[in-house]
C-alpha cells in the first residue's frame, strides 16, 4: 500500500486517466474559491488556539509521533459545512492542526473532522456522481441505500460548536515504531462540563432523500429567532469566559483488511481509545487563519493517507480531498 509522505509527496499526482477526469470535474469548486477568495466548504469560521497533550499512558502501540506526554500547540477551526445561517441544520466541522509551538502555524498534522461517524460515499468516483442530480446519482443511491442514512447522521441542529462530536470519517494510516500498519479514525468529544449529547441535535429527513446540494441549504425553523451567527457568537463568548476543552480519541483497525477497511461509509467495530486532551484559550484573528492550507495529507509519513491510482479504490476519497484542497487553496491564496 502506498502512503503519502506529506502535501508535497509526488505520489499524490501519480493517478490514472479516470482519476484525472474526476479531478477535472471538481474544478467548479476551485473556480468558486478563486471568485470568492474563500473556501468552498466550511468557508466562514471561528478559530481558537491552545495546547494539546498526548496522554501519559495511551492505550496504543508505540508510535513515533504520538509519544506519551508529548505536547503540541493546536489550532482549532470551527465552521458549518456550507451556508451562512448557523440556525439552519447543517454538517458542522472542526479542523485540528497540530503545530510545533506557539511561534508557528505550520502544520505537523491536520485532522479534518465533521459531525457524523462516517462519510456518505466511499470513493472519488462515487463523490463525483453524488454531486449533481441526475441518472448517475440516482443509480448510485439505488445501489447503495445506506448512503442516505450516513449523510443524514452528519446533519445537526444548532446547539453549540463545543457540544458536537466530530469524526475524521475517512480512514488514514497509522504505522507504529515496529512498522506494523493499522488504519485509523479520529474523533473529538466535548470536554468536562461542556455537554455533548447529540440527541438534541439530530435531524429527521422528513421524507427528503438527501440534503440539498450547495449552494442550496436546509431551511431554519421559522420560529427560531436566534441570529444567523449564533454558533460563532456562542463559541467566541465561551472561549472568552473559560477554555474550551476536548478529548481526542483514535480507533485502530487491522491493516491487513486493505481496501475494505478504507470504506468511509462503514463504521468499524473496534473500540475508541483515549489519545490526547486539548484546551483552547484564545481566539485567532481571521487574517491569520485565511492563508492556512489545511489538508488531510498534512501528516508525518507514519500517519499519512493511503493513496490510490484509480478513482474506484476506497483510498481515492482522501486522495481526492488532498488534491482538491491543494488546487483550491492555491487558487484562493495566489
Amino acid at each position: 500500500m502506498m502512503i503519502s509522505k506529506g502535501c508535497d509527496d509526488p505520489q499524490l499526482r501519480d493517478v490514472d486517466t479516470e482519476f484525472r477526469e474526476v479531478l477535472t470535474s471538481m474544478l467548479p469548486m476551485v473556480r468558486a474559491s478563486v471568485v470568492s477568495r474563500r473556501r468552498f466548504f466550511h468557508s466562514r469560521s471561528t478559530t481558537l488556539r491552545g495546547g494539546i497533550r498526548v496522554l501519559e499512558d495511551p492505550d496504543l502501540p508505540e508510535h513515533g509521533f504520538f509519544r506519551p506526554g508529548r505536547r503540541f500547540d493546536v489550532i482549532a477551526r470551527y465552521a458549518n459545512g456550507y451556508g451562512t445561517d448557523d440556525i439552519a441544520p447543517a454538517v458542522r466541522g472542526l479542523t485540528l492542526r497540530l503545530v510545533e509551538n506557539a511561534r508557528t502555524t505550520d502544520g505537523l498534522l491536520d485532522l479534518p473532522l465533521n459531525t457524523g461517524e462516517c462519510f456518505y460515499v466511499p470513493t472519488a468516483d462515487a463523490f463525483r456522481r453524488a454531486q449533481h442530480d441526475g441518472p448517475e446519482r440516482d443509480d448510485l443511491l439505488r445501489r447503495n441505500p445506506h448512503y442516505r442514512d450516513v449523510i443524514w447522521r452528519s446533519v445537526r441542529r444548532p446547539t453549540s460548536f463545543t457540544t458536537y462530536r466530530y469524526y475524521s470519517q475517512a480512514p488514514t494510516c497509522f504505522v507504529d515504531t515496529a512498522g506494523a500498519l493499522s488504519f485509523a479514525r479520529y474523533r473529538v468529544l466535548p470536554g468536562p462540563g461542556q455537554g455533548g449529547s447529540q440527541d438534541r441535535s439530530a435531524v429527521s429527513p422528513a421524507g427528503m432523500w438527501m440534503p440539498p446540494h450547495p449552494p442550496n441549504t436546509l431551511s431554519r425553523d421559522p420560529d427560531d429567532r436566534r441570529p444567523r451567527s449564533y454558533l460563532h457568537d456562542d463559541l467566541r463568548y465561551r472561549v472568552l469566559t473559560a477554555p474550551v476543552q476536548g478529548l481526542l480519541q483514535v480507533q485502530l483497525h487491522p491493516g491487513e483488511d486493505g481496501d475494505a477497511a478504507l470504506d468511509a461509509t462503514r463504521p468499524w467495530p473496534e473500540r475508541w481509545r483515549d489519545l490526547a486532551e486539548f484546551s483552547l484559550d484564545r481566539l485567532m484573528d481571521d487574517e491569520l487563519v485565511e492563508p492556512l492550507r489545511f489538508s488531510p495529507a498534512t501528516a508525518p509519513p507514519e500517519l499519512g493517507i493511503a493513496l490510490a491510482r484509480s478513482p474506484h479504490e476506497n483510498a481515492s476519497l482522501n486522495h481526492l480531498r488532498a488534491l482538491v484542497y491543494h488546487l483550491a487553496s492555491s487558487a484562493r491564496i495566489t
